[in-house]
């Protein structure tokens, strides 16, 4: 960001000229004017735009993109109708090559700040044949508005204002074929509808998943309460519409807080998962179940920790940490390691488990509990780590637990550059590990978010 020490006093609704010098981490243009960053949404860098002032938030001018005086050569026109408006993408407007570029330079900018050299950055990885359409699941807000309509979509950017849609770009086309049907059926139900809980018995979110491979699908009634009438109907008639889909069911979140799901599903028709192929392996994989959103590219990385171990001939026993429904523990044991997978979340602990049984695979344990205490039991016995956690990233106690035991190898796999160099450069600073090469896959075109996975190997054994 550009150093700025002196800001004259401006007034919200000021129509002024500047030029966009780069992006911000959600996508938005970044300009500066009379000593203020101003934040402009759908402008790209090397334009020149006029924009009209609206609100200081966090430090920063809020301001609307009123005319494009002078566009970007990277410019392309988007193929969703509402890409401006809604929050889901923020890339759409921006040639994909020109992404990959402006998400490489971000995450280079924030290694280079803990000292890692460029020359260990390996290229994003990218499927250029699903640009659009990658998505295998979504969970979409619903309300009942006060003259009866029901609008369905995801929220606008910086509010909590739903953008009604139709059609969703980056989901599977398969899926994306049901939303407009799924939205009139509720539509005519006259459910009541509302993610923010006003009533208890209101249809909060529609969730829909895919098995990419299987073609399968999953479709879950996110609400209030059990007592919503009409849903078992709604349910039955979808699940005798549409031959692939292999169940509907009602998942129960009563609090009035940002978390999707609650702790109780039932099943309204059919089963409670669907099934996916994943490294040559069966996976059943339920409503609530954490499972990558792309399922090429995460298999792609799967794979590569997985041949990055088998180099070393001296690693036996890998902890899985946060390892989920076992999307890394299972193809790990399928090429012959002795796993240990421990994860927080119940739920996931019982999928993995059976996912195991599904694949015969022995050479697997999954333990439910605190990741941080169960690390200090297991990590003694172990050569290699695999650390995929949450967005908040690693606590300090799994990182000094790290440290002390010096696993030979750690692949570190990670959604949020900040958490992740954060880490790093506690890992790092001690000289104990060097990184061996990081590698940037595009899990998730048009948006500035960028999986990354970074091998790390012991200095000193």
């Amino acid at each position: 960001m550009r150093n700025i020490h002196f800001k004259e006093e401006l007034q919200g609704n000021l129509r002024i000229e500047v030029n966009c010098f780069d992006l911000d981490k959600n996508g938005n243009g970044l300009a500066v004017y009379k000593g203020w960053t101003l934040v402009i949404p759908m402008a790209l860098p090397h334009e020149f735009v006029l924009v009209e002032l609206d609100r200081i938030v966090s430090d920063k001018w809020i301001a609307e993109l009123i005319k494009i005086l002078i566009p970007s050569p990277d410019r392309v026109s988007p193929p969703c109708d509402i890409a401006s408006e809604c929050g889901g993408c923020s890339l759409q407007h921006l040639s994909y090559q020109s992404q990959v570029l402006i998400k490489r330079n971000y995450l280079y900018n924030k290694l280079e700040q803990i000292g890692i050299n460029k020359s260990i950055l390996l290229p994003i990885k990218v499927d250029s044949n699903f640009m659009y359409g990658y998505r295998n699941k979504a969970v979409i807000p619903v309300k009942r508005m006060p003259n009866g309509r029901l609008t369905m979509g995801y929220y606008r950017s910086r509010s909590h204002e739903i953008i009604d849609l139709n059609h969703c770009q980056i989901l599977d086309k398969r899926l994306d074929k049901l939303i407009p049907i799924i939205k009139q059926d509720l539509e005519n139900s006259q459910l009541h509808a509302d993610p923010d809980l006003i009533f208890k018995d209101s249809l909060r979110h529609i969730g829909i998943r895919i098995g990419v491979r299987t073609g399968e699908i999953l479709i879950t009634f996110i609400c209030g309460s059990n007592s919503i009438i009409g849903l078992y109907d709604i349910a039955k008639s979808w699940f005798n519409r549409w031959p692939n889909l292999m169940g509907v069911t009602l998942n129960i979140q009563p609090q009035r807080n940002n978390i999707l799901f609650g702790s109780n599903t039932i099943v309204l028709q059919g089963k409670d998962f669907i099934r996916e192929y994943f490294c040559d392996l069966h996976f059943n994989i339920s409503s609530t179940n954490f499972f990558q959103v792309n399922i090429n590219l995460a298999e792609y990385i799967t794979r590569l920790i997985c041949s990055w171990f088998q180099k070393e001939h001296n690693i036996n026993n890998i902890v899985d940490c946060y390892c989920g429904i076992g999307t890394i523990s299972l193809p790990l044991a399928s090429c012959g390691f002795n796993v240990k997978g421990i994860e927080v979340n119940k739920h996931s602990v019982m999928q993995a488990r059976k996912n195991s049984s599904l694949n015969n695979i022995q050479n697997i344990e999954f333990i439910y509990g605190d990741v941080a205490e169960l690390l200090k039991k297991f990590i003694p016995c172990s050569q290699a780590i695999v650390l995929d956690p949450p967005r908040k990233g690693l606590s300090n106690e799994v990182i000094n637990t790290i440290l002390k035991h010096r696993p030979n190898k750690i692949a570190y796999l990670s959604c949020n550059h900040l958490t992740l160099t954060r880490d790093l450069r506690s890992l790092i600073s001690t000289s104990l590990y060097k990184i061996e090469s990081v590698h940037p896959i595009d899990f998730f075109p048009q948006t500035m978010h960028l999986e990354c996975l970074v091998l790390i190997s012991i200095t000193q054994p």
